[in-house]
């Protein structure tokens, strides 16, 4: 059958598979981008296809099962079962107007090229190099993990967008719980590099989750308390309920969790893997930070607690500083370099070599996070009077 003679069933799957094939590889317009999100919109069939067509894991499964096979024949069989006039019994991969896995799949491969201009099997590398495409881009991307395999992509849009029944995106920039959402489940929120994202909780919990961070939490708060789990950091408004506390509980490497508990307060979470002193530091409001049981001390606005190699120190904390990124901002208000280059490295998403180079104070800010990292590297250096040199991600600094 000509490709200029297929019904329009087959030419839909066709442009369907080239969509999601440019979403892969990052080159579709945008107008192709409003397409793609209307034809995954059209039903929870189609976004059920999208999910498994942009999961690494799914197309690693799907490689293992067409690996040994001939995929042009594959790709015949596809074809005639896209056919509705033909009567022959064959499974038909198209439902409801929507491409099914063996076509999309096949094309996403060859890049919605006719597979009449193509000769012999599908070039495992090829395979391989979407199947990174796609697990790279998850990576740098805000993701709603809803579990059972279902992940949804957050963008930017400069839009409300209804992703789901009570489930908002505010303007690409918050992810909003309208109410209880669905069953009793947990989800987790991942924010990548260079990117932060706000979250409003069922109950109505404000948090910002920073980059490089996540949030896990239940979309029905149970009658005794409200935990959530996080790693990275994480500044929380909390809703008000003095009958049902409000409880973080934040990893930390080779440690016990930090948990805090409040009932209606403002406070920061910082338990990077990085960090030589994971925090709590209370904004207003009233909290109770723990370690274990047994160990426990209580904040008031302008302190934190420090996680040490001795247990739980309370010290002075700099609100503004601390809380800075929450504007998309960075503020060094004496800050050690040492510190400094950790921020910078974790927002940048870059290896920060630093050899004989006192620890110095740094004062500066608070400026946009958006400026490039080559911008602070040049005042640094300015400043303490060392020199940089970039190679790819890995950035060097000497005395």
């Amino acid at each position: 059958m000509e490709k200029g003679n297929e019904p329009d069933n087959i030419k839909k799957a066709y442009r369907t598979a080239y969509l999601i094939a440019g979403f892969l590889k990052e080159s579709l317009t945008e107008a192709e981008k409003q397409e793609l999100d209307a034809w995954v919109n059209e039903s929870e069939h189609n976004k059920k296809h999208f999910a498994e067509l942009t999961n690494p894991e799914k197309l690693r499964e799907k490689l293992k099962d067409y690996n040994q096979a001939d995929t042009e024949q594959y790709l015949q069989e596809s074809k005639q079962g896209l056919n509705f006039n033909n009567r022959r019994k064959v499974r038909r991969i198209w439902a409801y107007g929507v491409a099914a896995s063996i076509i999309a799949f096949v094309i996403i491969i060859w890049v919605a090229k006719p597979f009449n201009e193509r000769q012999g099997p599908i070039v495992r590398e090829e395979i391989d190099t979407l199947i990174h495409q796609s697990g790279q881009r998850e990576k740098e991307q805000v993701v709603l993990d809803m579990g059972k395999g279902k992940k949804i992509v957050l963008g930017e849009s400069q839009t409300d967008s209804i992703i789901d029944k009570g489930l908002l995106v505010k303007e690409g920039k918050e992810l909003v719980y309208q109410t209880e959402y669905g069953e009793n489940e947990f989800h987790t929120l991942t924010v990548p590099h260079k990117s932060f994202y706000h979250l409003r909780l069922p109950d109505g919990t404000k948090v910002y989750v920073n980059a490089s961070s996540s949030i896990r939490f239940p979309t029905h708060f149970p009658e005794k308390e409200r935990r959530v789990y996080i790693t990275g950091e994480a500044y929380f408004e909390v809703a008000p309920n003095p009958t049902q506390p409000f409880r973080v509980e934040a990893a930390i490497k080779d440690r016990a969790p930090l948990v805090v508990e409040a009932v209606g307060t403002a406070f920061n979470v910082n338990t990077y893997t990085d960090e030589p002193f994971p925090s709590a530091t209370l904004v207003e409001g009233k909290v109770n930070v723990s370690l274990s049981e047994k160990e426990m001390v209580q904040l008031i606005p302008n302190q934190q607690a420090l996680v040490t190699s001795k247990g739980l120190k309370v010290a002075p904390g700099k609100v503004d500083v601390i809380t800075a990124w929450t504007k998309n901002e960075f503020n060094f208000d004496f800050t050690p370099l040492s510190e400094v280059l950790r921020q910078l490295a974790r927002w940048y998403n870059v290896e920060i070599i630093i050899q004989n180079v006192p620890d110095q104070s740094f004062k500066a800010g608070p400026f946009s996070r958006n400026q490039p990292l080559e911008y602070w590297l040049k005042i640094l250096s300015d400043t303490e009077e060392f020199t940089y040199h970039i190679d790819g991600r890995r950035v060097t600094i000497t005395k």
